[in-house]
Order: C-alpha cells, then sequence, then structure tokens
C-alpha cells in the first residue's frame, strides 16, 4: 500500500482536486442565470456580492446614498436590518477578491467561483508542506493532501460564493511559514506568517484569535531560549495586527468606531441567545427573534441612526441574556461546536445541486437528533447517496485520526497533537451555536494530517508483516 502511495506525485493529487472541483463546477452550471440568482448569490454570498460591486460601481465599500431607514420596518423585517449595510458587516477580503475578479471579467460570480478552484489548489500544496516539514516523510504528506482532496465538504464550499476557501488559501500557509520559522529559527517565516495571517482575519474573523494557539506552541514546544519565542511571537502578532487593523481604520473614518464589524452584536442576539432561548422555551426561533427585536426597540434601536450602536444594543441584551442563562447558553454551544464535526451536511449541499427546493432557513443548523439526522435520509435517493458517501468519508477522516492520535503519542509527536487538539478546540469554541459543517474547514488539512500518519504507520506495520511472512 506504501508503495502505491509513494507512487502517485503530487502534481496528480493536487489535479485531483482540482477536476472533483471542476466536474462539481460544471455540473452546478454557476453561469445560468436561475442558478446564480436561487442558488449561488444568496444568504451571506449577496453581502459580498453587494459589496464587490459596490467597490466597482462607485470605489467605495458601501453605497453612496442609504435610503434604509429602521422606522418603517416590522420587528420581524428588522432582525435582519444590520444586513442591509453588508460593508459593516462584514470584512473586506473577500469582496475585494471578487472585484479584482469583476474588473477583469465583468460582474460574473462564476468567473469568481472558477479562479476560487483553481486558487484552492494552494491548499493541497500546503497540506503537504506542513505534513512534510513535520514528519519528513513523504508517504505521510501525500496521504494527508489526497485526503484533504477527496473532502466533499472542501469541495462543495469551494463551489460556494463565501470566504471559507480564500480563508485557508491565507491561513494554512500562515500556519506552515510559522512552524517553518519555529523549525529553522529565521525571522522571515514569522514576518511571512504573519501578513498572510493578518489577510486571512480580513477575510473571515474566525481566525482574529488563532494566533493565541500559535503562541502556546511556540512558547512550549520551540528549542530557541523564551526570549527569542516571545520575540518571533511579537512579530507575527504585529504583522498580523497591523493588516487587520487596516479594516479597524476604515471604520473609524467612516463610522466613527474602531470596531470590525457589527456583526457581533447581532450574532450574540439574533443567533447565540435566541437558540439558547429555544432550547429553554421550545418556541418557534423567529417569535423569539421578534421577541429580542422588540426590546432592542424599547432600548432605542429603532431611532438609533449609527449602525454600531444599533449593534451595542443588541450586545447589551445579549449579555444580560447569557448571564442570566449560562448553562443553556453553555450546553447549546457545546452542541453546536459538536454539531459542526459530526454535521453530514447533506440536504444543505443539496440545495446547491438543484436537488431540494424547500427555503427552510432552519435547515442552516446542524441538529443532531435521530428525527433530524433520519430526515437526510428520506427525501430523494441522490441525497441518500451523498450522506452515506459523505458518512464514508468523514469516518475514513475521523477514524485514521484516532489511530493517529494514539501512534502520535506512542512516538511522542507531542506539538502536533497539541496542535491538533487546540484548533479543534478553537473553532469549536468560535463557531459555537452556529454548528455548521463549513466552519471546521480549517482544521480539516490538521485533521487528515493525522489520520495520514496513523495510516501510514499501520501499512508500514501490515507491508513488515507481509514482507516477514514472504521471508
Amino acid at each position: 500500500m506504501l508503495k502505491i502511495i509513494s507512487r502517485i506525485s503530487l502534481t496528480r493529487i493536487v489535479l485531483l482536486g482540482l477536476l472533483l472541483k471542476l466536474a462539481l463546477f460544471c455540473y452546478i452550471s454557476p453561469w445560468n442565470k436561475n442558478v446564480e440568482k436561487n442558488r449561488i448569490v444568496v444568504s451571506d454570498s449577496w453581502q459580498y456580492e453587494a459589496i464587490a460591486e459596490n467597490l466597482l460601481k462607485y470605489h467605495t465599500f458601501s453605497s453612496p446614498v442609504d435610503t434604509i431607514t429602521p422606522a418603517h420596518f416590522s420587528d420581524y423585517r428588522l432582525t435582519g436590518y444590520l444586513f442591509l449595510h453588508p460593508d459593516s458587516y462584514r470584512e473586506p477580503g473577500y469582496p475585494l477578491f471578487m472585484a479584482a475578479i469583476y474588473f477583469i471579467f465583468g460582474i460574473k460570480p462564476f468567473m469568481a467561483i472558477l479562479v476560487q478552484i483553481l486558487l484552492s489548489s494552494i491548499i493541497l500544496i500546503f497540506c503537504f508542506k506542513i505534513a512534510l516539514l513535520l514528519f519528513n516523510n513523504e508517504a505521510i504528506a501525500k496521504l494527508s493532501t489526497l485526503l484533504v482532496a477527496i473532502d466533499i465538504h472542501s469541495i462543495f464550499v469551494a463551489n460556494e460564493l463565501l470566504t471559507d476557501t480564500l480563508l485557508l488559501i491565507f491561513f494554512l500557509p500562515a500556519v506552515y511559514h510559522f512552524l517553518k520559522g519555529m523549525k529553522n529559527y529565521r525571522w522571515q517565516h514569522f514576518a511571512y506568517g504573519g501578513i498572510l495571517s493578518g489577510l486571512a482575519c480580513l477575510t473571515k474573523p474566525i481566525v482574529l484569535l488563532y494566533p493565541g494557539v500559535l503562541l502556546i506552541i511556540i512558547l512550549f514546544f520551540s528549542a530557541q531560549p523564551k526570549v527569542w519565542s516571545i520575540k518571533m511571537v511579537l512579530l507575527f502578532a504585529l504583522l498580523c495586527g497591523g493588516i487587520t487593523s487596516i479594516w479597524l481604520i476604515r471604520n473609524r473614518v467612516d463610522y466613527g468606531h474602531w470596531q470590525m464589524t457589527t456583526q457581533g452584536g447581532n450574532d450574540l442576539l439574533f443567533y447565540y441567545s435566541s437558540l439558547s432561548e429555544q432550547r429553554v422555551s421550545h418556541n418557534n426561533l423567529d417569535s423569539i427573534r421578534v421577541k429580542f427585536q422588540r426590546e432592542a426597540d424599547s432600548a432605542g434601536f429603532k431611532t438609533e441612526k449609527d449602525i454600531f450602536n444599533q449593534s451595542a444594543i443588541y450586545k447589551q441584551l445579549a449579555i444580560s441574556y447569557i448571564s442570566s442563562h449560562k448553562l443553556p447558553f453553555f450546553i447549546s454551544h457545546l452542541e453546536g461546536g459538536r454539531n459542526m464535526y459530526l454535521s453530514i451536511g447533506n440536504h444543505s449541499l443539496a440545495r446547491t445541486l438543484g436537488w431540494a427546493n424547500d427555503k427552510d432557513d432552519s435547515q442552516q443548523f446542524a441538529v443532531m437528533n435521530s428525527q433530524r439526522v433520519l430526515s437526510n435520509f428520506k427525501k430523494d435517493k441522490r441525497e441518500t447517496l451523498l450522506g452515506i458517501l459523505i458518512l464514508l468519508i468523514m469516518l475514513v477522516e475521523y477514524g485514521g485520526t484516532a489511530y493517529g492520535i494514539m501512534k502520535l503519542y506512542i512516538d511522542k509527536q507531542f506539538m502536533f497533537i497539541i496542535l491538533l487538539v487546540l484548533t479543534v478546540g478553537y473553532l469549536w469554541a468560535i463557531a459555537g451555536v452556529l454548528g455548521s459543517y463549513r466552519y471546521k474547514l480549517p482544521v480539516i488539512p490538521f485533521i487528515c494530517v493525522a489520520a495520514a500518519y496513523g495510516y501510514v504507520k499501520l501499512f508500514s506495520k501490515k507491508d513488515k508483516s507481509l514482507t516477514n511472512s514472504a521471508g
């Protein structure tokens, strides 16, 4: 088995990953206007699209004229009011990427997806480089890259107008350069890593605090003196923070606030608090959100013209709710992280493929119960087969990781174990109640490296045993 893996070149693995994504791209046909409208430029993608078009048409992130006033909105519609100001709700990285593609090819979302797919090959290359750097074993590096290449969630997300793939294009090289700097004791790698990490933060804020994980790794596992390690972390953090602060400065100039986005208050109230309250009251999620919105209106939301202050009103209400419902919030948070790692996601993927037409927003949340899981296998034969395929691939990844961690522990590869565990825990803590499978994508390369380590150790044991038997 190891001989077969060794014969596969990295180029072929990268081409395989690329072909799988391109095959799905052709199946979805995002150049079709109906597909674009109903399955591509929807939900979060609509916000990125709006910012990109503003950049192209007006050379600014926001529309020059804001005619939206909350006074005329119903309480239900107000729960999505901050979405209508996407330049304050989202980070600039992905809209800038889209605007650059639109500048060259015209406003064609499918071209942004196509370029995104091509660039996603960088993820496979750096997965290979990280595994090779850590273990100096081509079989482990190639197998881990192959596992990432066939990961269905990664393939699907690359075909969506979302930030996750671009995030990984910056995030994985950033981690590689950090680890490379630890090994080679060269400050340049920490500088490269800091810059790339800053670009990742401007793409998706989920990695904003991840340098804390890397700080733990270098302080405990670097062979260099602690003073040197602290200096390198400061260099990494300063460059990362310097790039990220560009958006803080922009929001200070345009809105008068030193904040990255208005997303925090909105998500805390309408996702974290609302889903926790649903656990307590068992009421309809929309009715819970309307109740919170009315509380916000009583606190001055409708009369407040500053969207960052409106977000602050949401945040105050959310903190007040969470502080008095700590246990439901904590349990919902834990379950959301569990759901993120165990979610099949075949129903939402089926909608992207055009196999399912329901508009139930609750389907965006991964819920682990027998009724919900069984519903994934009752609606459409194609959807059922897709779910089974995803389960098999997840079984290969997670089963291999479990064995891999055991072998890593036996072989005293503690640094990678800690890196993997902290990354899993970090994403669990940050993603919280949302529980969508796509939030786990930054850790998938690390999971696949651990799985590859386990499988290579297992195959080498079997190959040795076969050789001894033949002898």
